[in-house]
């Protein structure tokens, strides 16, 4: 008697959680258009003569990928917290976003490991000099990465599974890293100086070091088999953020647009 009300409560939030999900594809779609119709605020100001609305716009695709992340964190802790456990689900989430809040910090103020760093507004809100969306990116890269390699090889050793997914992590960068630079996420710096198309020999090296550790942190507390079937969505999510990618960079090398984002740089 004393679990019903638990119960209760659980059973209420279930269709608020299945919504989350339909908005995040929802966003998802909204992200598509930016990326592949290579939708930005140059384009926005160049093509909405009504200001009201042309603000309005811009503010919309600005925030499209800050929001997609968020709503994709969600979506994936919701999942793993089934899978796993509440307890794990958060303590996994608060090591990912800490130590990668940490990693942005230290890239910001001693340019290790990755060099000369330098975020834009484009990821979101800063905390502590580092954009949200940094930090909610690498989580939900390490995670969803991690559950790709569990739905193809559930027995997988958890090194096996940190290494292996760790390098899905690396690749996934090196994909996202072009948009990155097109959309002002980060630049690279060298003695102060940004220079948009520069990337460290070494970042995709430290990249895959740093996704591997973080991996390795993310082991399981049971010592029971895994038996129960886990949701797909953490590994969709992966998927989806790199087929965008991939669609986006065939619309750009098939049909680049005319217009220029280097002209509006946010800093």
């Amino acid at each position: 008697m004393q679990n019903m009300p638990r119960s209760v409560v659980a059973r209420s939030l279930e269709p608020l959680a299945a919504s989350l999900w339909g908005i995040f594809l929802a966003w998802t779609a909204l992200l598509a258009v930016a990326w592949i119709g290579a939708v930005d605020e140059f384009w926005l100001k160049a093509n909405v003569s009504n200001t009201g609305l042309c603000d309005a716009l811009v503010m919309l695709f600005n925030s499209a990928m800050p929001a997609w992340l968020t709503l994709g964190l969600v979506n994936v802790h919701l999942a793993i917290s089934r899978a796993e456990g509440l307890t794990t689900a958060r303590r996994w989430l608060g090591l990912l976003l800490g130590l990668s809040l940490l990693l942005g910090v230290l890239t910001v103020q001693a340019g290790v490991p990755f060099g000369g760093l330098h975020f834009t507004a484009q990821l979101g809100v800063r905390l502590i000099g580092v954009p949200v969306g940094w930090a909610l990116l690498w989580a939900l890269l390490v995670i969803g990465a991690r559950e790709v390699v569990l739905w193809l090889r559930p027995r997988a050793s958890h090194g096996a599974t940190a290494l292996a997914g760790g390098v899905m992590v690396t690749l996934t960068f090196v994909n996202l890293e072009p948009l990155a630079q097109r959309w002002f996420w980060w630049m690279w710096y060298r003695e102060k100086l940004i220079i948009a198309a520069t990337v460290p020999w070494h970042a995709p090296l430290a990249a895959c070091a740093f996704a591997v550790a973080l991996g390795w942190l993310l082991r399981e507390m049971s010592i029971v088999p895994r038996t129960r079937r886990r949701s797909r969505k953490p590994a969709i999510i992966f998927f989806i953020l790199n087929a965008l990618a991939i669609a986006t960079h065939l619309r750009l090398w098939l049909a680049p647009p005319q217009s220029s984002p280097m002209e509006m740089l946010p800093m």
